[in-house]
């Protein structure tokens, strides 16, 4: 499955682009800051600049996959952008962010994203939470004396699915 993914995490980039090198392609303003950048990292020259975000994507999509191609990702590390749509406020930016995810959608992509709710506030955190079809969320929480890792569904749009939460246990999910 065709794969984008948006950070400025050079260090997920790196270990992203090496491990998924076919059909996954990482969009980042860092790439000076990646050794030896890999073919599949693409330069978006400011993440200021949410038209060339979009330009870069789209150039990405027109000539990386095949047209026709359903089934494709978009994953969007949120905390890189969160000073586009949370911090500055600026309602040109969450239009366009939200006119980008019905582009996607509407080009049958799934769209992910990872939030760190410790860097907003509740309502900042739900005004995201309300643009997703989807709300995974992973969570510690003490049992039996010891720090535990939890994942529940809050939110999947048009799916079925149990409210119920999970212990996720490294060992088993491997």
């Amino acid at each position: 499955m065709p794969t984008f993914y948006l950070s400025n995490d050079p260090s997920k980039i790196r270990d992203l682009t090496s491990t998924y090198e076919k059909g996954f392609y990482a969009l980042s303003p860092q790439d000076a800051k990646i050794l030896s950048p890999p073919a599949n990292l693409y330069k978006i020259p400011n993440i200021d600049s949410l038209s060339d975000l979009n330009m870069v994507f789209t150039k990405i999509l027109e000539t990386r996959v095949k047209q026709g191609t359903s089934n494709r990702l978009l994953i969007i590390d949120l905390l890189t952008y969160s000073h586009i749509f949370l911090v500055d406020k600026r309602v040109t930016a969450r239009k366009w962010f939200t006119d980008f995810l019905a582009e996607r959608k509407a080009e049958d992509f799934t769209v992910l994203a990872f939030l760190n709710p410790l860097v907003t506030s509740k309502e900042e955190t739900q005004t995201l939470n309300d643009v997703f079809d989807g709300v995974i969320e992973i969570y510690e929480k003490e049992l039996s004396g010891r720090l535990r890792r939890f994942l529940v569904i809050k939110k999947m749009h048009g799916q079925r699915y149990s409210g119920s939460e999970w212990m996720l246990d490294k060992d088993k999910l491997s």
